[in-house]
């Protein structure tokens, strides 16, 4: 089938989830899905279970190692070969409609790389949907300070967001990929930053994307659900590993993908974020702060990768201004 889609649902010890998420992926309408789980170094027994209860349904993908969300996504894409490419972590469980909706974005326009649904916030992986349900995201804003987030989220789903829309990104539960729109995005080898391992992996891919050319998509008819597992109200009780890498990767990623001049432009906002977040830093995590040895050391690599997306961009400077959201 030419609009094949390979939707790949990604875990790491994260066996609770996956009944669910592989389910939804097998009860997808649209008839060209190809489901795989790829075990990303589990050791809670996850793959025997997908093995046992799901059999020849779902393609079993192994790597011995947990090689995080960019490696295992790179990973997946290295052993799957469809022209979409639909990277569901294991605790998002998609409506039946998912794929087909966000998909036929992608078929309508061909500037469209990637693509999303309305994604819905659930507090634990056997809870029925809400009455009335928040959102989780509908997309990814890039702002003037060079904060992500993820747009809408908190709001309720009934009112907003009730259109067809072009958000800066898409977020990286399930978002939905054109394979020619990630081979066009690759720099080393890589489409997702491996130095990055985990967090705004996806964010950086997005920006990247949009500097050369490319577009993302929303569209409310193809619904999730999220049990989110981070937010910035629940950082402080991630291992200190996982703050300092959510903390560099900020920094890596405006190295990579944003203009100096347009920096300066927007010199304001961003201080007005930084400032407060070095003093709270310095006086509740500092250790996160550690995490500076690493980040410089990683600048040579992350300037190479500069060299290679910015050589090759299609957005001008002034043009990538629009990709910014006030506020």
């Amino acid at each position: 089938m030419s609009d094949s889609v390979a939707l790949v649902v990604l875990g790491h010890d994260e066996r609770a989830f996956l009944h669910r998420s592989l389910r939804c992926g097998l009860e997808q309408s649209y008839p060209g899905v190809r489901v795989y789980y790829l075990d990303n170094g589990s050791r809670d027994g996850s793959a025997n279970f997908v093995r046992r209860t799901f059999g020849p349904e779902v393609t079993l993908l192994r790597s011995e190692r947990n090689l995080g969300c960019s490696g295992g996504r790179n990973y997946a894409l290295a052993k799957t070969d469809e022209p979409f490419y639909l990277s569901c972590d294991a605790n998002a469980f998609l409506g039946p409609e998912y794929v087909a909706a966000t998909l036929d974005l992608l078929l309508r326009d061909p500037g469209l790389g990637m693509a999303q649904g309305k994604i819905l916030a659930l507090s634990d992986v056997d809870a029925e949907p809400p009455p009335c349900p928040l959102i989780d995201t509908t997309g990814l804003e890039l702002l003037l300070d060079r904060r992500n987030r993820d747009r809408g989220q908190g709001l309720p789903a009934e009112g907003h967001f009730e259109e067809t829309s072009e958000p800066f990104g898409v977020s990286g539960c399930a978002p939905l990929y054109r394979r020619s729109m990630l081979r066009d995005a690759a720099i080393v080898g890589e489409v997702f930053d491996e130095d990055m391992f985990i967090y705004r992996e996806e964010v950086d891919l997005a920006w990247r994307c949009r500097l050369l050319g490319w577009r993302a998509g929303y569209t409310p008819r193809a619904t999730a659900w999220h049990l989110r597992t981070y937010a910035p109200r629940t950082r402080r009780s991630l291992p200190g590993r996982l703050r300092r890498l959510q903390y560099r990767n900020r920094y890596l990623m405006i190295l990579k993908n944003d203009d100096p001049l347009e920096i300066l432009r927007h010199c304001g906002p961003v201080l007005r974020f930084e400032l407060p977040a070095l003093s709270y830093l310095l006086a509740r995590e500092p250790e996160v702060l550690s995490a500076w040895p690493e980040l410089l050391g990683l600048v040579p690599r992350m300037l190479r990768k500069r060299g290679l997306i910015h050589a090759r961009r299609r957005l001008s400077p002034a043009q990538s201004r629009n990709l910014f959201s006030p506020r």
